[in-house]
């Protein structure tokens, strides 16, 4: 059995240390709570959300996207089991969700990294302290899930390729799709992970030249395909339900026609602050710029406003590039394609 370097268990340490943060987001006896931010799930309301009609709102209404959220809501209902006090429950449920996108993130950084513990340091702090994670504490569950699930994806996939233990590797897929089963809350999100796996699978094949190992890529093919069965298995609970109810939902011309409506209408609001310049600088989230009687993001302005933070902003990611760009790692094009 092979036990980890001391040089891991203290970058663990570390790491352990940042997952931390959350605490200090606290006023002593409070909570956070948002408009889409609510009271952490215990147990008894996470019972409720096996059944597809919610009757808590209103007269009642059909509620099959919830099977997407008991993964992610199944934390805070463990947690409620063994803590009587629900601000405890919070900060918790908090710092796990904080925690696992550090953890993910160290572990493509070991194979990306192996002999470079400050590279490995900072691309986990970069990924578990930056702005676009911090908008995603509003209460934006299925891009929390996403964000901790797609590191661990892409360690699973590179772990398998290069050590061909494809029965093993198969098993921990399995347990990194249940950890995106939230993302299905918002599918876009989850398309972007699946784009982001397969740009990995694709570089792995075109760097290695997969095609003239002779019969090598049989097995990893075998697993990649696998790996989308099992976690299509695994993640039934929430797709059967949605896929039928969707399916009915379309089945409706006229609801067929607003839909259609209302998501351009959407995605049209969303995609105006999309541009380059705003994502490459992780400021491409819409709540920067909008508010409802107030900023969503008070601090937004000081980073579109203020020479010194315009000049930040632009300074980290084109250190990322030049940094991408200048060195010879390994998987560079995947580095800058994800």
């Amino acid at each position: 059995m092979r036990f980890p370097r001391k040089d891991q268990i203290l970058e663990c340490l570390l790491i352990g240390l940042w997952g931390l943060a959350p605490l200090i987001w606290f006023m002593p006896e409070h909570m956070i709570i948002t408009t889409d931010l609510h009271v952490p799930v215990d147990a008894h309301r996470w019972i409720k959300q096996l059944c597809a009609w919610n009757s808590q709102w209103g007269t009642g209404f059909e509620w099959s996207i919830g099977f997407s959220n008991l993964i992610f809501s199944g934390v805070s209902a463990l947690l409620s089991l063994v803590l009587s006090n629900i601000r405890m429950v919070q900060q918790c449920f908090f710092i796990i969700w904080f925690l696992l996108p550090g953890i993910s993130n160290w572990l493509l950084a070991q194979e990306l990294f192996p002999e470079q513990r400050i590279s490995r340091l900072a691309m986990v702090n970069f990924y578990m302290f930056n702005l676009y994670h911090q908008v995603l504490w509003g209460g934006n569950e299925a891009a929390l899930a996403a964000y901790a699930a797609l590191p661990l994806i892409l360690w699973i996939t590179i772990k398998a390729f290069r050590t061909r233990r494809y029965l093993f590797y198969l098993g921990a897929m399995g347990i990194a799709s249940l950890v995106l089963s939230a993302a299905s809350m918002n599918l876009p999100i989850l398309v972007v992970v699946l784009m982001a796996w397969a740009v990995l699978v694709l570089v792995l094949v075109i760097k290695e030249r997969l095609w003239s190992q002779g019969k090598r890529w049989v097995p990893f093919v075998i697993f990649l395909l696998s790996s989308v069965a099992l976690a299509a298995l695994c993640n039934a609970f929430w797709a059967a339900p949605q896929a039928f109810v969707n399916q009915a939902k379309v089945s409706m011309p006229a609801f067929s026609s607003e839909m259609i409506s209302e998501t351009k209408s959407w995605l049209n609001g969303m995609s105006s602050y999309t541009s380059l310049a705003n994502v490459v600088r992780m400021q491409g989230d819409w709540t920067w710029f909008q508010g409802w009687y107030e900023p969503y993001r008070s601090y937004s302005a000081l980073y579109r406003s203020h020479p010194a933070m315009l000049v930040f902003s632009w300074f980290v990611p084109l250190v990322v590039l030049v940094g991408a760009l200048m060195t010879r790692l390994r998987y560079r094009s995947a580095w800058i394609g994800c």
